[in-house]
């Protein structure tokens, strides 16, 4: 992870204005079920030392992104993952909801948790 660290350094000092984004998968990168995966905590504080955000995405949807955020935070018992930068599988969706419903279009969405929380 240092070495990664080091290597986005040396683009920033590069690039001048650039601004490194990590992004990263959750599930089998950062946790295998509800454990954490080894090294991740200490990988995700480098890169906040480092000043670089670090966005998640899964398909495992089932969840608004700031319980999920929450959730994650709460496997790691400390605040490491922000709520701004979590993208569930459906977040695309939201911005053509609208769409769909006023061109009488049918979108349909399953799950076992609250579906209008979600697309709302």
């Amino acid at each position: 992870m240092e070495r990664v660290v080091a290597h986005v350094r040396n683009i920033v000092k590069q690039q001048g204005t650039f601004k490194p984004l990590m992004v990263t998968d959750i599930d089998g990168v950062l946790v295998r079920g509800p454990t954490p995966v080894t090294g991740t905590r200490d990988a995700v504080l480098a890169l906040k030392a480092a000043g670089i955000p670090l966005a998640l995405l899964t398909n495992g949807g089932g969840n608004l992104e700031a319980i999920k955020a929450d959730k994650m935070n709460e496997t790691f018992k400390e605040e490491l993952f922000d709520r701004n930068l979590m993208f569930m599988s459906h977040s695309p969706i939201r911005p053509h909801l609208h769409k769909y419903s006023q061109e009488g279009g049918v979108l349909l969405l399953t799950g076992s948790l609250k579906i209008t929380d979600i697309v709302d």
